[in-house]
């Protein structure tokens, strides 16, 4: 007699495409548990270019759920621009995407010492970089002037989808 209930790892393997849905509660059980091993949490100090005074204080917790991924940067991260771009260059391997991803992310940032965007776009790479625009569209930061995110106390955070990365 074939075993009708799997663990959940060998249902999700066996039924990628999720042909059924659980039919007792044990297969149910399997598929709560096996999520709860797939969370993961970490932080890090993140790394940035396109400033010549790096913001201060930076900081970035992340969690990561099966294949997705919620990062939340901590309040207070203003620099002096001297570029046009905003690029986070060290995101850890954990959450760094098996293709290019764009999201959106949201929260207060500050643009040339004033202009305030309250959501822009990201662009998450496969190298751990992840770019940073204000507003919906490609014009980008200004080179003159501060430029941050998460000001007095509020925060910015976005999520994305890994792609299938396997760790």
């Amino acid at each position: 007699m074939a075993r009708k209930i799997r663990v959940a790892k060998e249902y999700f393997l066996s039924n990628s495409t999720f042909s059924r849905l659980p039919k007792t509660q044990r297969e149910w059980n399997s598929i709560v548990q096996a999520f709860a091993d797939t969370q993961q949490i970490g932080a890090f100090t993140p790394t940035v270019t396109g400033f010549s005074s790096d913001p201060s204080g930076l900081s970035a917790v992340w969690r990561r759920e099966w294949n997705i991924v919620h990062i939340h940067f901590g309040a207070g991260a203003l620099g002096t621009s001297n570029a046009t771009t905003f690029i986070i260059t060290n995101l850890p391997d954990e959450i760094t995407p098996a293709a290019k991803v764009w999201t959106t992310w949201t929260g207060p940032a500050s643009d040339n010492s004033g202009t305030t965007f309250h959501s822009g776009t990201a662009e998450v790479t496969i190298n751990g970089t992840v770019e940073l625009w204000p507003g919906f569209d490609d014009t980008g930061w200004a080179a003159t002037g501060s430029k941050g995110w998460a000001l007095a106390g509020d925060e910015c955070y976005f999520s994305y989808n890994l792609y299938d990365k396997v760790t």
